[in-house]
C-alpha cells in the first residue's frame, strides 16, 4: 500500500481538524474549572468574613496548603481563609 501526497494531505487535514476541536473543548473546560474555583474561593472568603464579623475578637488568617493535600484541588499558592479567635 502506497502513500500519495494527496492522502498525506488528507490525513494532515483530518488530524488538524480533530485536534482543533479537542483543543477548543479543553480550553472551555479549563475556563469553567477556573471560574468554579474562583467562585468557591470567593464564597469561602465571604463566609469567613461573615463569621469573623459575628464573633467578637475573631480575625481571619489565611493559610497555605501544600500541593496534593487532601481535600484541595487548588495550586499551592492558593490561600484559604481560616478564623482565629
Amino acid at each position: 500500500m502506497g502513500v500519495t501526497a494527496g492522502s498525506a494531505r488528507h490525513a494532515a487535514r483530518e488530524i488538524t481538524r480533530r485536534l482543533c476541536r479537542l483543543h477548543a473543548e479543553a480550553v472551555d473546560q479549563a475556563a469553567e474549572l477556573t471560574a468554579r474555583q474562583q467562585a468557591e474561593e470567593s464564597a469561602r472568603r465571604t463566609l469567613a468574613e461573615g463569621v469573623a464579623g459575628a464573633l467578637p475578637g475573631a480575625r481571619i488568617e489565611e493559610e497555605r496548603r501544600p500541593p496534593g493535600s487532601s481535600g484541595s484541588t487548588r495550586p499551592a499558592r492558593s490561600r484559604s481563609p481560616g478564623l482565629i479567635g
